[in-house]
């Protein structure tokens, strides 16, 4: 069987005050979405600060909607990292499109992280 994807995959996330910080790389891929073109920036990865844990969950949204749902993993030499994948290409339209990244809590809210 498939695995069932994480219970916040599909749901709709509200702007609130940043709670942290993530790097997200090629950030700039989502100002100027081009759906036509045939290509997505549907693979969002990055780093997180050391205080953030290993396999604390991050949820990655796009426009307002979770997308994916993914753990950081251990630290490598080039930090405390994670990616994602955000298969759903109804997630994106042409243009600006708002990423978010959120740290989940054990509690399950919600904190967002501001990107850079």
């Amino acid at each position: 069987p498939l695995p069932t994807p994480h219970p916040l995959v599909g749901t709709e996330v509200s702007a609130a005050p940043a709670a942290g910080s993530a790097r997200v790389a090629d950030l700039a891929a989502f100002t100027a979405t081009d759906p036509d073109t045939g290509t997505l920036p549907a693979l969002v990865w990055g780093d997180v600060p050391d205080r953030i844990p290993d396999g604390t969950l991050l949820a990655v949204a796009v426009n307002g909607r979770v997308g994916a749902v993914v753990p950081v993993v251990p630290a490598d030499p080039g930090g405390r990292r994670f990616a994602a994948l955000l298969a759903d290409d109804r997630l994106f339209h042409a243009g600006t499109n708002k990423l978010d990244v959120f740290q989940v809590a054990t509690d399950g809210t919600l904190r967002r992280l501001a990107l850079s």
